[in-house]
């Protein structure tokens, strides 16, 4: 019976693609139509059902070939839901009904999203409806996805398989987070996360790649970009791992470990900013002709959708825990989850009904949400004060706010760094670099318009006059090296303590910086044709880049003699909460200048052709008249001659 509706299944979902595709190309192709023919429609509905349909008899297939199933009555020992009475019954209802109408609403979103970006022609009416089934097919088919699975929760084995190696000495060996057989036994270990980090990219790709169709009428535009942008990634993200916990898991390891990333060990947060300044170089250098602002608006956001899918690697992997909870308050999430969550990472189960908070989950859920709130809330809503490129730089933002809320709730098994102050730092940078870009392009914009400095020096001295009043902060400037943080001490009492120098200067250039930014909006309102208040504004940078450049870099316990329990050597008030924040502000400091500087060197590179311009052709600059009777008169002067 299972071997029959096994082939019925296969012949119903492989065959019902034709009359699918066949429909959906037909009606793309119809630019006079709006909405589909009865036949178009005929085929589209038609090959919907079918693969629906083939999908459930697959499922019905695959619990009839596990008969040992229909005798499970109670949770397995050791998992979450230990001894939590299971419905053979219920669960069978919930696969065939469940899995058709994922099966269904997974066809929508794909063909509506198909001509979404293809399709021509469309009416407000027809637009709309697209836009309905589209965007309405994303929460129907999670919802009917996680509903479907959860009745084959009670018979699978946790920890899930989280991938296979192949070639080893057992041929094929299926792998779980707790025993990964391309270790032991050689071959090639195809791990669950790298296949959903790679997924993620192919996703990123695809819309960006319509969404360059739609304006420069050919696909493949971004296939260098995409490359170079992916392996820039995977650098930066193993690079920022490395620097981040390097203490933890490298320092006295062989060198060799810095490179095994088939180990596990890549951070989002480093592989996004070096992925995306790939990608914007090697989009300058051979695809000039892109309209880059423009490009980095459609791209960037994406990658909040490939970090939601890798996210889901980490699921397979038991890694990024949260804090260990109860259940009760989760019990809306699909079982199976509940239950690879009630896994311990080392090994094991944690005691029944407790698990760790999904923050894998949590993540990928504001990482979607971002996605739509960048392109339709900021994109569209707010398109009246947008300038090009500002969603780059709320796609920093954005995630930076995520990370800074995420970090705290993580299992400190999986802290970055000693003290998780690493992952907390990045993630405020990230929201820092983020307003960079967008003041960067606003200030930028404004300048070429109105040629005012004003606002970029006003910008300037803000930045500086908080970094100057952060050390102000208590509890934010001194970590010891057993993971604790000191509290009660202040910035102020390190920088003026005597015995830091480095980051004595460091403030006393901040302040100087200060000075000569609010000198700068002096000059400007007091002798507004004056240029050089652009040199105080670039000095005042120069100042802030040495202060950061200190903050960072400067090392010493900054005179603290008695702390409990730690010792002089175990101090490290630098790179810290503080310090670390004030030196980033600073650099933030330096967009305002930057945005004049580009500013003055665009008008000159423009001013500069409109002079080559002119030295070509005949005296652009007469009247057309005049221009015509100057050359009647150098006519008859060559006829006199």
């Amino acid at each position: 019976m299972d071997i029959a509706l096994l082939v019925i299944g296969l012949l119903a979902f492989g065959g019902s693609f034709y009359p699918l595709i066949r429909g959906l190309y037909s009606y793309r192709k119809a630019k006079s139509l709006p909405m589909p023919s009865k036949k178009q429609g005929f085929l589209i509905l038609g090959g919907a059902l079918g693969i629906s349909l083939g999908f459930m008899l697959l499922n019905l297939a695959l619990v009839l070939a596990n008969p040992s199933w229909a005798e499970v009555t109670a949770w397995a020992e050791g998992t979450v839901f230990e001894g939590e009475a299971v419905s053979y019954g219920g669960n069978l209802a919930l696969i065939l009904i469940f899995s058709f109408l994922f099966a269904l609403s997974f066809v929508t979103l794909w063909s509506n999203f198909y001509l979404h970006f293809r399709k021509e022609g469309f009416d407000d009416k027809a637009r709309k409806l697209n836009n309905w089934l589209l965007y309405g097919a994303i929460p129907l088919a999670v919802i009917f996805f996680c509903l479907f699975t959860s009745g084959y929760g009670p018979y699978l084995s946790y920890p899930l398989i989280n991938g296979a190696t192949i070639g080893g000495e057992s041929g094929w060996l299926w792998t779980t987070a707790h025993y990964r057989g391309g270790v032991s036994e050689g071959g090639l270990h195809v791990a669950f996360y790298g296949i959903f980090i790679v997924f993620g990219v192919f996703v990123c790709y695809w819309i960006s790649d319509h969404y360059f169709f739609k304006k420069y009428g050919k696909h493949g535009i971004l296939d260098l970009i995409a490359v170079v942008g992916f392996l820039c990634g995977i650098i930066g993200a193993r690079l920022w791992y490395v620097v981040g916990n390097w203490d933890r898991e490298f320092a006295n390891a062989s060198f060799d470990k810095v490179f095994a990333i088939w180990d596990g060990g890549l951070t989002i947060l480093g592989g996004a900013a070096l992925g995306i300044l790939g990608g914007v170089v090697v989009a300058r250098l051979a695809k000039p002709y892109v309209d880059l602002r423009w490009g980095v608006d459609v791209i960037v956001p994406t990658i909040l959708l490939a970090q939601a899918i890798g996210r889901t690697g980490n699921f397979f992997n038991c890694e990024v825990y949260g804090q260990v909870v109860s259940v009760d308050g989760w019990r809306f999430l699909p079982n199976w989850l509940l239950a690879q969550m009630g896994m311990n990472g080392g090994g094991g189960h944690l005691a029944p009904g407790l698990i760790h908070v999904p923050l894998f989950l949590i993540e990928a859920v504001i990482s979607i949400c971002g996605f739509f709130v960048l392109y339709v809330a900021i994109g569209k809503l707010l398109a009246k004060w947008r300038r090009p490129g500002d969603l780059a730089g709320c796609y920093f933002i954005w995630y930076g706010v995520v990370r800074a809320i995420m970090e705290p709730l993580r299992d400190s098994a999986y802290n970055m760094g000693t003290d998780n102050a690493w992952s907390v730092i990045n993630s405020l940078a990230y929201i820092l670099i983020g307003v960079a870009i967008v003041l960067f392009f606003h200030l930028f914009d404004d300048f070429r318009k109105r040629k005012d400095g004003a606002p970029s020096s006003i910008a300037s001295a803000f930045f500086l006059l908080i970094s100057l009043f952060l050390p102000l902060s208590v509890s934010l400037t001194a970590t010891e090296g057993t993971n604790t943080f000191l509290m009660g001490y202040q910035g102020y009492e390190i920088i003026f303590s005597g015995k830091a120098p480095a980051d004595l200067a460091a403030w006393v250039l901040a302040f100087l910086a200060l000075l000569l930014a609010l000198g700068s909006i002096g000059i400007r309102y007091w002798k507004k044709e004056a240029p050089f208040y652009k040199y105080f504004l670039y000095a005042s940078s120069v100042l802030a880049v040495i202060s950061a450049a200190l903050l960072f870099f400067a090392t010493g316990n900054g005179g603290i003699e008695e702390v409990p329990g730690a010792t002089k050597d175990e101090i490290n008030f630098n790179v810290s909460y503080g310090f670390a924040i004030m030196a980033i502000l600073l650099l933030v400091s330096l967009v305002p200048s930057s945005a004049i500087l580009v500013a003055d060197i665009q008008n000159a590179r423009e001013e500069r052709k409109a002079l080559l311009a002119q030295g070509a052709g005949a005296s652009p600059s007469l009247p057309p008249e005049e221009e015509k009777e100057g050359r009647q008169s150098e006519e008859k002067d060559g006829d006199e001659d």
